[in-house]
């Protein structure tokens, strides 16, 4: 945690001086300004946790400073403490009606200015804490409704094709046998579109709330990167894209994962029918995985319960990449990446947010290394599970 910093404003250098020398040894920042005009165009650009303010200031005084701060939304949320010479009731009242927080009597004590700063900063943490919780939800909101937009475009298009095909056959399709071969294959196809996107929706959902019949096993990784690879093996070839497969054995004993295995599977085959989607004719896909040991471990984030190294599986395509302003969003919940040769965003922004879950869920992690025109690697690391006995 940073420490607090306190802009102290007064017109005179040596109450300055002073201020900033007890802010300090409190252990805070000290800023300063030297008149009313500095200290809001100060607090604007720097936000500080805290404003020490003098009264008597020329120009704008430290109470018409204090109205100005308060009336801005950009800095109503600061502590002004007022700090004055005036001892006078008129003088305080006027000061709290501008909005300050506090105020505290020149000649200042040390132990007084603690104490009023302390207990103002902690009210501060909790309106910062508050404000980001409802600026979250904000957001969250806004990406929902985002997110709801999309799935309802993405439905309503299957959707149209589907009714259309439809109209067509029971019109033409008695007396037309070619129209039956034509549009029927259209209507399958979009509504398996319909299917995968609703699929998605609920999956999301499930992961969320904990549910979808998890199964706890230990099994062997390799074996599922191996498994994964093969049933791509002909999709790659049907699109003249070159399939690498690299799987470095783990010694006996070792390369052991614990969780759901087929979801683990689910992972890498949407990782995998990614790469496909957004690599050329021509190009290649890297599937590749290794055991690394306690200390490798360390370094990807990854703990093991019993000590133990962790599994790393790789996918990898040296297809469009994916811009650097992109590369933190894709994992996000409702998020959907715009494709950099069309303009058009893809997919429904669902397939990696459940892989992150699944990889969470699964105690590791997930993260990307892409660059545009360069291609794009996904990394799984997950934690190293004992072996099952007899293993």
């Amino acid at each position: 945690m940073h420490a607090a910093r306190i802009l102290v404003v007064d017109d005179v250098s040596a109450n300055v001086l002073v201020l900033s020398k007890m802010v300090k040894v409190l252990g805070y920042v000290p800023l300063s300004a030297a008149d009313g005009e500095t200290a809001i165009a100060r607090a604007r650009a720097e936000a500080p946790d805290l404003i020490l303010m003098d009264v008597m200031m020329p120009g704008i005084d430290g109470i018409e400073a204090t109205r100005r701060l308060k009336a801005d939304p950009a800095t109503r949320l600061i502590p002004i403490v007022v700090v004055t010479a005036l001892t006078d009731a008129d003088s305080k009242k006027k000061a709290l009606d501008a909005g300050a927080d506090d105020f505290i009597s020149k000649p200042v004590d040390s132990l007084e200015l603690q104490f009023r700063v302390r207990a103002l900063l902690a009210v501060k943490r909790t309106y910062d804490e508050l404000e980001r919780a409802r600026a979250g939800a904000t957001e969250a909101e806004r990406l929902k409704t985002e997110f709801l937009a999309s799935v309802s475009h993405e439905l309503r298009t299957p959707l149209t094709a589907i009714s259309s095909a439809a109209k067509i056959l029971v019109r033409y399709g008695t007396e037309r046998p070619e129209t039956v071969a034509k549009f029927a294959p259209i209507i399958v196809e979009q509504t398996n579109r319909m299917t995968r996107l609703l699929d998605g929706v609920l999956d999301l959902t499930r992961l969320e709330e904990g549910q979808g019949g998890w199964r706890d096993q230990t099994f062997w990784a390799e074996e599922v990167v191996l498994e994964a690879a093969e049933m791509f093996g002909p999709v790659t070839q049907e699109k003249s894209i070159s399939l690498q497969v690299q799987v470095r054995p783990a010694e006996p004993g070792l390369g052991y994962v614990r969780g759901d295995r087929d979801r683990l599977t689910q992972v890498l085959v949407n990782l995998a029918s990614n790469a496909v989607k957004f690599t050329s004719s021509g190009g290649t896909i890297r599937i590749a995985s290794a055991r690394v040991s306690p200390e490798e471990a360390a370094r990807w984030a990854v703990a093991s319960a019993s000590g133990r190294g962790a599994y790393l599986i790789a996918v990898e395509d040296n297809g469009i990449g994916i811009a650097p302003e992109n590369q933190k969003l894709v994992f996000e919940r409702f998020r959907q990446v715009t494709d950099t040769q069309n303009g058009k965003p893809q997919g429904t922004g669902l397939g990696l947010s459940i892989c992150r879950e699944i990889v969470e869920r699964l105690g590791g992690r997930i993260l990307l290394r892409s660059a545009l025109g360069k291609g794009s690697q996904f990394t799984v690391a997950l934690p190293e599970a004992e072996a099952p006995p007899g293993a």
